[in-house]
C-alpha cells in the first residue's frame, strides 16, 4: 500500500503533526547545547531526543495499525502488539484490557519492522553499524537521567567515562535514529 493510497488516515497526518512539534523541541534543545555547553541543557537535549524518538515510533505504529485494518498485513500478535493492549480475564470471568509496556530497544525494532511490512518497504534498517550500539547506549543514559538515584546520575560526561563520552554516543545514537527514520519514511512517501 502507498503513502498516497492512505492520505485520509488519521494517524498519517498525526504522525506529520507530531514530528513537527517534536522537531522543532529537539532543535531548539540541540541549538541550547550548542550555545550554553550545560548538563542542564544536555539534559533537556536528550528529554527531547526520546520525546522525538517515542513519539515518533508511536505514530509510526498507529499508521501501520491502520494500514493494517484496510489491508490485513500483520499477523494476530503483530497487530495486538500495535494496538498496544493486553487482554486478561476478571474474576468474574470477563475480558480486561490494560496498557502493554514494551521494551524500548524491542519495540523500536518492532515498529520500524512492522511500517516496513506496512508499506512493503525495500529500505532495510541497518543495526550493523556503531550507531545502533551508540543508540542503546542513549537510552541507558536517558534511564540514568531520567530516573536518578544520585548526583552523578544527572551528570551528561563530556569526557570519556569508560564507554564512550556520552555527548558523542548520543549524538552517534540520535543520528543513527534519525537517518534511519527518514530512510524510511522517504522510502514510505515515495512508494
Amino acid at each position: 500500500m502507498s503513502v498516497s493510497d492512505i492520505r485520509g488516515l488519521t494517524y498519517l497526518d498525526q504522525l506529520y503533526a507530531t514530528l513537527r512539534l517534536l522537531q522543532e523541541d529537539f532543535n531548539d534543545a540541540s541549538e541550547r547545547v550548542l550555545a550554553e555547553h550545560s548538563n542542564s541543557a544536555m539534559r533537556s537535549f536528550l528529554r527531547a531526543f526520546w520525546a522525538l524518538v517515542d513519539g515518533s515510533t508511536y505514530a509510526m505504529r498507529k499508521v501501520a495499525l491502520e494500514v493494517h485494518c484496510k489491508n490485513q498485513c500483520f499477523t494476530q500478535g503483530e497487530a495486538s502488539i500495535l494496538r498496544g493492549v493486553v487482554y486478561d480475564l476478571n474474576r468474574r470471568g470477563g475480558v480486561t484490557e490494560r496498557d502493554m509496556h514494551l521494551d524500548t530497544i524491542g519495540a523500536i525494532r518492532f515498529t520500524f519492522h512492522t511500517f516496513r511490512k506496512a508499506f512493503a518497504l525495500a529500505v532495510e534498517v541497518d543495526y550493523s553499524d556503531s550507531g545502533w550500539q551508540a543508540f542503546q547506549h542513549c537510552l541507558s543514559i536517558r534511564h540514568r537521567v531520567v530516573h536518578p538515584k544520585s548526583v552523578e546520575d544527572l551528570t551528561i560526561s563530556p569526557t570519556d567515562n569508560g564507554e564512550g563520552k556520552d555527548v558523542d554516543l548520543m549524538v552517534e545514537g540520535g543520528y543513527w535514529f534519525i537517518s534511519q527514520f527518514a530512510a524510511l519514511m522517504k522510502a514510505a512517501r515515495e512508494r
